[in-house]
């Protein structure tokens, strides 16, 4: 297994609050809490638990990934008590600030070090995401760019993920083998699924414990899970062993459920 793939955004990147709470504060001219008031990275952490898990739902119906965005933020909003009359402006202007600066630049805690480890292991690394076309400038801001050999961004290719011609470009742009890569992502109907259909071999990494039905593929809920699943070597044969089946009951994830935050 030489080459290991990763989706960005919810894999190695996650949502920078600070945008959201600098979005809603200039729409609502002074009817938003004051800096002081305003929730916290843990209460739109815990608003966002529920997002995902509606989104999670969208995405299993089958729906278009895409068409779920407004959903989504507007689930966040409402966790955190963002009046309802409000909220339409407020997520139309979020849409804006992701299109001119992104929202999903912040490191996941530990991506660099995990690829760090990865990378001085030997692997070629890559990244494919679904994305709005900066992609790959939300992983310079975060400081993960320089891991990667390519970065394949959805918009710029006109191909969104699960369709499996996605997957083939990044094995093109590399000159990776489908059956010597490994793709690991966080939504099982569109990452998974569409990792099986391009030949790679998936893995589920999910950190917010949402698809523990997902067992038939293998599945974990902490970068440590995954390095220890992976061979010690880009030489050595991959073997999914059962343990790579989490069940979660004896690990930490590395981001918490809403109710285990202090």
């Amino acid at each position: 297994m030489k080459h290991l793939f990763f989706d960005a955004g919810g894999t190695i990147l996650d949502l920078e609050y600070g945008h959201l709470r600098d979005v809603w504060r200039a729409v609502a001219d002074g009817g938003a809490p004051s800096a002081d008031a305003m929730p916290d990275d843990d209460a739109f952490s815990r608003a966002e638990w529920t997002a995902r898990a509606w989104y999670l739902g969208w995405v299993r119906e089958g729906r278009v990934p895409l068409d779920a965005w407004r959903g989504y933020y507007d689930r966040i909003y409402a966790g955190v008590g963002t009046p309802e009359a409000v909220r339409p402006q407020v997520v139309s202007a979020l849409w804006d600030r992701n299109v001119s600066k992104g929202l999903w630049h912040r490191p996941a805690p530990g991506a660099a070090d995990l690829l760090g480890r990865l990378k001085a292991r030997g692997f070629r690394l890559a990244v494919i995401s679904n994305a709005e076309g900066r992609i790959a400038a939300d992983l310079a801001e975060a400081g993960l760019a320089g891991f990667f050999e390519t970065i394949v961004d959805s918009h710029i290719e006109g191909v969104t993920k699960p369709d499996p011609r996605l997957f083939r470009i990044a094995l093109e742009r590399v000159g990776a083998r489908a059956e010597e890569s490994l793709y690991i992502g966080d939504i099982y109907w569109i990452d998974v699924a569409g990792a099986r259909a391009a030949g790679l071999s998936p893995v589920l990494i999910d950190r917010w414990r949402l698809q523990r039905d997902m067992t038939d593929c293998p599945r974990v809920e902490s970068y440590a899970e995954l390095e220890a699943m992976l061979p010690a070597s880009p030489g050595a044969r991959y073997i999914p062993i059962r343990s790579a089946y989490c069940s979660g009951e004896d690990s930490k994830a590395s981001r918490l459920l809403p109710d285990e935050k202090k």
